[in-house]
């Protein structure tokens, strides 16, 4: 074997050190460029990525915070329509009390009025009524001649008489 031979190292290593330095530059001339080329183009696309995220990322934080700006207003706005709708509650809740209150004075006082009313009338009718008996007993005392505890009997009769028709009634 030929390339185990002492006699042969100095043109193995000639030859192999010539074909390294022309792969060498072949490589070099042809091969790295193109590979440079595709490393710097991939460079600056991760460039223009990392810009392009920078830029997503910063505008992704401007509209995470303008939403939440808009939740909070939307929170503010709800919680100002619930106080306002909780005070019209309570304004509407306080004027239908004040209404039952004037309502409930209205009827109490139409009750006193009636009352009073009813009162008046019974009191008319029981006069009426007590000046027809005392008629109707003064003509009878009239008519005869009675004595004075008769006269009293009599009375009491018509009174008597004058209770039984007010508890019929």
């Amino acid at each position: 074997m030929p390339q185990f031979d002492a006699r042969f190292f100095p043109s193995e290593i000639f030859w192999t050190l010539v074909a390294f330095v022309l792969l060498f530059l072949l490589l070099r001339q042809l091969v790295l460029p193109r590979i440079r080329a595709v490393l710097d183009r991939r460079i600056r696309e991760m460039q223009r990525d990392m810009e392009e995220a920078r830029r997503l990322r910063e505008e992704a934080e401007r509209l995470r915070a303008d939403h939440d700006a808009r939740l909070k207003q939307a929170g503010e706005e709800a919680r100002r329509m619930f106080d306002e709708s909780e005070r019209r509650a309570r304004e509407r809740r306080r004027q239908l009390m004040d209404e039952w209150k004037q309502e409930m004075k209205r009827r109490q006082r139409e009750f006193h009025e009636d009352i009073e009313a009813s009162k008046n009338r019974a009191v008319r009718e029981i006069r009426e009524q007590s000046a027809a008996l005392i008629v109707a007993a003064t003509e009878k005392i009239l008519r005869q001649r009675i004595h004075p505890d008769e006269a009293e009997e009599a009375v009491r009769e018509l009174l008597a008489q004058l209770d039984e028709e007010r508890k019929e009634r």
